[in-house]
This record gives structure tokens, C-alpha cells and sequence, in this order.
């Protein structure tokens, strides 16, 4: 595995099975349209049996100050910034490196762009369902389900599409899924 990381540049998934097979992928999972979480407050429905709804700014910038091509004075540079996360965030800075950019228009979408995925917080929930409430087919890690949050501002910003990380099932006495709990990643598609 340690071989497998030195030689891929880009993020990858792998399973190991039951044979101490490693299997890698460039993504696992899929879309799941047959199923989707649903806690509204307001009309007292919910197919969730609980919920965490962690928030990480471990990867939160506010403020990307975009490198382009050339030296000293002819160095491209751009600052883009986000005022509202600054205000509730504080300054929080990102130096970013645009080396082959030589046109400024160009590195300035390029540091907007990456301002466009760095200003919010990650949000990392975590799904616990009882047995009964769960789909027919399994939820697999890196399937993508769709949440819907709603009834208070506080877990609105939960709505969206969120991939599954990690998983864990509790057996009851019979050995069936009592509960499952899922850790999700927000996508960023709505």
C-alpha cells in the first residue's frame, strides 16, 4: 500500500477482501436515488433515528492570494477575498501557486475559483438509522445520498448531497442490523 501511495499523485479508494485481496479505485460508490434522509421539523417527519452534525474549519480560507507566472516585478499576484466568512470567521489566508498562469484575468478565476471551495466550513454529519428504516440494497461506502434538513437555520446548511466515508453497524441479540450509522463528506452539489 505504501508503494501504491508514492506512485499516485491524486486521491484513490481501495477495499481489502475477505482473501486479503487490496482492490483500488479511483472512487467508489454511487449515486443513490432510491433512498434519501429526510429530518423536518417543522411537519414532524424524519426517516433518521439520530444525528450529529459535526462542522470542521480545519480547511477553511477566507482569503486566497492567488501566484501567478513571472519574477519580481513581473510576478502576477491577485487577492480574492470573502467578506461575510471573514466576519464570522476571521481573516484566515491561503497562499496558492498558479505557476503556469500568465494571463492576470486567468489567475484571478483561478484564485476565485479555489476561494469558491475553501470559504465554508466542512461539514461532516453523522446518520444513525435504526434496522427498519434502512434501503433494500445496501448503502456502501462512497454512495452519495441525498440529506434533507430543514425547520432550523442551525442544520439547513446540512441539505445536499453528502458521501458516505464510513459506516457502523450495531447487531442486536440475533445478529441483525439494529442500527447503522453513517459518516458523510459534503459534495458540494446541492
Amino acid at each position: 500500500m505504501q508503494r501504491l501511495t508514492s506512485h499516485e499523485t491524486g486521491n484513490f479508494d481501495f477495499k481489502v477482501l475477505h482473501d486479503k485481496t487490496v482492490m483500488t479505485y479511483p472512487q467508489v460508490g454511487s449515486p443513490r436515488t432510491d433512498f434519501r434522509l429526510v429530518f423536518d421539523r417543522k411537519n414532524f417527519l424524519s426517516t433518521i433515528s439520530n444525528a450529529r452534525l459535526n462542522r470542521s474549519a480545519s480547511g477553511l480560507y477566507n482569503q486566497v492570494i492567488g501566484i501567478g507566472s513571472g519574477f519580481g516585478q513581473d510576478m502576477l499576484i491577485t487577492v480574492q477575498n470573502d467578506v461575510d466568512s471573514q466576519v464570522e470567521f476571521g481573516l484566515r489566508q491561503l497562499p496558492a501557486q498558479f505557476n503556469e498562469v500568465s494571463i492576470q484575468n486567468t489567475l484571478d478565476e483561478n484564485a476565485r475559483a479555489r476561494l469558491e471551495r475553501v470559504k465554508n466550513l466542512l461539514r461532516l454529519p453523522q446518520i444513525t438509522l435504526s434496522g427498519k428504516d434502512l434501503p433494500e440494497d445496501d448503502v456502501q461506502v462512497g454512495d452519495w445520498i441525498q440529506l434533507a434538513m430543514s425547520g432550523r437555520k442551525l442544520i439547513e446548511d446540512m441539505t445536499g448531497v453528502h458521501r458516505v466515508e464510513r459506516k457502523e453497524v450495531r447487531l442486536d441479540a440475533n445478529g441483525f442490523e439494529e442500527a447503522v450509522t453513517f459518516f458523510f463528506e459534503k459534495m458540494g452539489v446541492e
